[in-house]
């Protein structure tokens, strides 16, 4: 199995496969405007996504990045919809692909809502809101209610010393549970809680209509999260229909279309330090089969284009793929191999995938994938001026480690290295 590393004096931190450049000041690290999150509507005919966009310091206030909602439309022109001061997450689609959804705390609210904006534009609505923030959330198929995650209401006791001025953080003493709420979007009615015995991570509502993928850990506590978090199918009541024991760490998971199977990133045992299999199983879980047991690289997005394929990106030393398998590990195959750092994945109705890829010459933009094509192409152009900014040369090394095992590194030139000089490592 290959493994990978990087070779080069670095000032910070930056994610794979982005812009590294001695040509570049810290300033201008600092100003990269970064695609994060990208969404396409059923039919691929709009695309939102969400662009990071750094404060400019000292004019704003010294804080995390601002988080906009913008519009790639069917003309290819990119618009802010929702821009400036505000912090967009989770964007999604309504299922008639009419209305962008995403989470923000937006005006007076004191707590995360959902909000939905026509893809026309206009203003944002809100869609359900609780005491608390809301984590996430997954609709209906046919877009009437929508199930999410919030964490349990504090104590009024707890509430009343926090206005009393007790501040004191306990590390992981006073945790709260985070429950599953349904909300109905007929009517005005609180959301109602699914009483379950422990911690919810993450809910999927099947498309089949009758049943949530729910991720759970017995407490919200850090060692639960990481690594006894379970799959459970349970039905609207909260009646649990099936189970997935996984072992170890756990990732992303998606339903297939007709909700027949159930597609996760997992592990093979318990000791594996990060999730990167990709499995798959029944819409009652149970037995479940790692589709690629000799992939040498982990899988990190998946998604499904269709009944019986599943879309995935691994990454494989210093390269991302673009692969598509059947849920009984068949007929596997690979769309991209060597190109841009993929780390987004949404596909649309008519066999192409909307994604989020970084190269070395740019941070994460918006790229479609054509069913078919050879290549991706790219949507988005942020950061211009990075046109101008000179980068430096890299290259690719491997060599073989005392067992044998091939290792990977990318190696970054000083930016003005002369052939037959000697420089720092």
């Amino acid at each position: 199995m290959r493994r990978f590393f990087y070779l080069g004096a670095l000032l910070m931190k930056l994610p794979a496969a982005t812009v590294l450049a001695a040509g570049m000041s810290v300033e201008q690290v600092g100003q990269l405007e970064q695609v994060t999150a990208v969404a396409a509507n059923p039919d691929g005919s709009h695309v939102a996504y969400v662009l990071a966009v750094p404060r400019a310091i000292p004019a704003e206030e010294d804080g995390p990045v601002w988080r906009e909602l913008h519009v790639v439309g069917p003309d290819g022109e990119s618009t802010g919809y929702i821009t400036g001061p505000v912090n967009v997450g989770a964007i999604g689609w309504m299922p008639d692909g009419e209305t962008i959804t995403f989470l923000a705390k937006r005006g007076d609210a004191k707590t995360r809502r959902l909000y939905g904006i026509s893809v026309r534009g206009g203003e944002a609505r809100e869609l359900a809101s609780l005491a608390t923030d809301i984590h996430s959330y997954s609709f209906s198929p046919d877009g009437r209610q929508v199930a999410f995650l919030a964490f349990e209401s504090e104590d009024e006791a707890v509430e009343k010393l926090t206005e009393q001025g007790f501040s004191q953080i306990v590390y992981e003493e006073g945790l709260k549970n985070r429950r599953i709420y349904i909300h109905d979007m007929d009517n005005n009615r609180d959301p109602l809680m699914i009483a379950l015995d422990g911690s919810v991570q993450e809910v999927q509502w099947s498309p089949a209509g009758d049943r949530l993928a729910i991720k759970i850990t017995p407490r919200q506590l850090v060692d639960d999260t990481l690594m006894f978090n379970r799959i459970r199918i349970i039905d609207l009541d909260g009646e649990e229909i099936g189970r997935v024991e996984n072992p170890g760490k756990l990732g992303r998971m998606a339903w297939s279309p007709d909700g027949e199977h159930l597609a996760f990133i997992g592990t093979n045992i318990i000791n594996d330090p990060r999730e990167g299999r990709l499995m798959a199983t029944g819409n009652a879980g149970g037995e479940f089969n790692d589709l690629i047991p000799g992939l040498e690289g982990h899988v990190w997005y998946l998604n499904w284009l269709d009944d019986d394929r599943i879309v995935f990106i691994s990454y494989e030393g210093v390269e991302a793929r673009i692969g598509t398998i059947a849920p009984d590990s068949s007929d596997q195959q690979t769309w991209i191999q060597n190109g841009p750092i993929f780390n987004g994945l949404s596909p649309t109705d008519n066999g192409s995938l909307v994604l989020t890829a970084s190269t070395p010459e740019h941070p994460p933009e918006v790229y479609r994938l054509a069913a078919g094509a050879e290549r991706a192409a790219r949507l988005t152009r942020h950061n211009g001026w990075l046109n101008e900014i000179e980068l430096a040369r890299r290259e690719v090394v491997r060599y073989a480690a005392r067992d044998g095992l091939e290792i990977e590194g990318i190696l970054f030139y000083p930016l003005e290295y002369e052939q037959g000089e000697r420089y720092p490592l």
